[in-house]
């Protein structure tokens, strides 16, 4: 529950571009302290990952609806649906066989390196949003001069 919570109260306040990139920096490490340590501090890295994870649902829900096209928004979030839960429900058959062929830590650091990957992406992304708006700015002031 924080963890939607927090991520759809950090959507509202601030553009989900930017609102997504702490617990996307942040669930790696998480999972990378998952593999490396064991007691109260497993503990709280499967609770920060946990967190991490499902504050950016309603984040992603809002970029859906952000950036559909006009008449297209039920369709756009029936795309997202199936590539989060179809497509996603095979990375539990990826990470089975990750940790059959070495051992489970090593199925914590592939989807930290996964998470690494997907914030990376998400910073590129934000720096793009940011500056098209920039330039979208100062193309209005200019025609405002």
């Amino acid at each position: 529950v924080l963890g939607l919570v927090s991520g759809g109260w950090l959507s509202d306040r601030i553009p989900g571009e930017r609102a997504i990139l702490p617990y996307a920096l942040a669930t790696p490490l998480f999972l990378v302290a998952m593999w490396g340590f064991d007691g109260a501090v497993l503990l709280v890295a499967a609770a920060g990952c946990a967190v991490g994870s499902w504050a950016q649902q309603p984040i992603m829900n809002s970029l859906v609806t952000d950036y559909a096209p006009a008449g297209a928004v039920g369709r756009s979030f029936g795309v997202w649906f199936t590539l989060v839960f179809g497509v996603g429900s095979l990375a539990s058959t990826f990470t089975g066989l990750i940790s059959e062929r070495w051992d489970t830590g090593a199925t914590f650091l592939v989807m930290a390196m996964c998470g690494v990957v997907v914030a990376g992406l998400l910073l590129v992304l934000a720096r793009g949003v940011e500056l098209r708006r920039d330039c979208a700015l100062d193309a209005l002031n200019e025609s405002c001069e």
